[in-house]
Formats: C-alpha cells, structure tokens, sequence
C-alpha cells in the first residue's frame, strides 16, 4: 500500500518536474516561471561607484582656492584702507594678529557688571550734585536761579497767555466760519440782555392784556385789545428766537427788532 502512494506521488506532474528541473532556490524559481531576478552584485557594485565618484569629486572642490573678492580693474593696485586682520603690538614691539593676543575669551557677565555698577555710582553722583545745586538756589551750571524754589518762571506764565489768546482767536475763526453768508453772530453778552428786556416787555403786555373787560363792545376798545394781542404775540415770537443757543439774524432783521423793543 505504501509502495502504491509512493509511486503515485513520483509519477505526478510536479513530482516528474522536480527531478527533471531541480530548483536550487527562489532564484531558479523565477528562471522557471520566465522572469529575471535582480543581480544584487552588480547593483552594489554601482553604487559603490557612484559614492566613490561623488566623494573624488567632492574632495577637488575642496582643494580648490577660493575665488577672489570681486574688485573693479582700476583698482587692482589700491590697497584696502582697513585690514582685514587687526594687529597689536606686544612688548617686543613686533606686531601680532589680535586673534593670538586675546587667546583668553571674554567674561561678558563681569564685564557687565562692572559697567552696571560704574553706572549706578555715576547717577547717584550726578543727583548729589543736582540737589546741592537746589539747597543752594542755582542751576548745575552755577547760573543763578531767577525765581523762587516752587514759584512759576516768568517766561512760563507768558507762554500760557500766548496760548489761551491763540485759543480764543481760533475758536473765533471756528465761529466765523460757521456764520451763514448775509447774518451776523449775535454777542451772548447782548443776546441775554435783550431777551431779559423782552420777558420783561411780555410779562407787562400781559398785564396790559388782563386789565381789558371779558365783553369789549367799543370800537376803539377792540381796536386797543388787537395792538395788544398782536404786540404780546410778537414778544413771545422774539422771545423763541433770542432763547436758541448760538443765534444768527441778518442786519436788517436785527435792527428791526431793537426797534421793536424799544417802542
């Protein structure tokens, strides 16, 4: 029985396939199948190759000086006012680069702390002197003070003059360009005056009004009442007009009610 299974399992496809072509690995595999496997030698190889042709060309670079700084032909022969390696001159007296002098590096933490502290001594002096100088009523530069200690310069209290006339000049302009053409600003001043003027008018006219009968039957009588009626009707007209805050009225109209006012 076993011999049977045996000599099926030879006499199968893969079996007579495999003896015929031996495969040696996943190379030969892929010989069988019909491809071509990768030749990892070869591969490695130009690899190598290129590194070193990279690393040969780079190392040419290298070797080379570096170009010249760009300078203009007429001024090949002009040498360069300021070195470009500063020198001192040790105790000798033979000169050597400054690079090879200072070959200790720089504390900056104690050099700035020197500097803080020259600093702080030189502000606390400069305010001594400064408040010697006031105990003893002149300036630093020993000019004489012209004015007390806490009373205003002279010079200051101009200035201030100076400036509230500019002001009051330009708020005057402000006005003057916010007058409509053909009116004139009337004054506070005279607006507040003639409007006590006619509240005094209008509070007589009323007066004058409540003395007539209820029943006026005379002709001369209704007559007066209507002078009345309409001069009280005028004066609260006035009144309205001269109570706005800024008021302006032409010359005519003006006129015309200061002569109203003064009937």
């Amino acid at each position: 029985m076993e011999a049977k299974r045996n000599r099926v399992k030879l006499m199968s496809g893969n079996a007579v396939g495999d003896l015929l072509k031996p495969s040696r690995g996943i190379r030969d595999d892929i010989l069988f199948s019909g491809g071509k496997p990768k030749d990892h030698s070869k591969e490695n190889y130009k690899l190598i190759k290129k590194i070193e042709s990279n690393l040969k060309l780079k190392q040419e670079l290298d070797s080379k000086p570096p170009p010249a700084p760009f300078k203009l032909s007429k001024f090949d022969s002009v040498e360069a006012k300021v070195s470009s390696k500063r020198t001192s001159t040790n105790n000798s007296g033979t000169s050597t680069p400054q690079s090879l002098t200072n070959s200790q590096p720089k504390n900056f933490i104690q050099h700035n702390a020197l500097l803080a502290k020259k600093s702080a001594s030189n502000l606390k002096r400069n305010s001594l002197q400064i408040a010697l100088s006031i105990e003893s009523g002149s300036s630093g530069a020993g000019t004489p003070r012209q004015t007390k200690l806490g009373q205003i310069p002279q010079y200051l209290l101009q200035r201030k003059l100076e400036w509230a006339q500019q002001e009051r000049e330009r708020e005057k302009r402000l006005l003057e360009e916010k007058i409509p053409p053909g009116t004139i600003l009337i004054p506070n001043t005279e607006q507040e005056q003639l409007l006590k003027q006619l509240r005094d008018l209008h509070a007589n006219a009323l007066a004058l009004l409540s003395r007539f009968p209820i029943t006026v039957e005379t002709p001369k009588y209704k007559r007066k009442r209507a002078e009345v009626e309409k001069r009280v009707e005028r004066l609260e007209a006035l009144i309205e007009i001269y109570e706005k805050p800024v008021l302006y009225l032409s010359p005519e109209d003006h006129n015309e009610n200061l002569e109203f006012i003064k009937l």
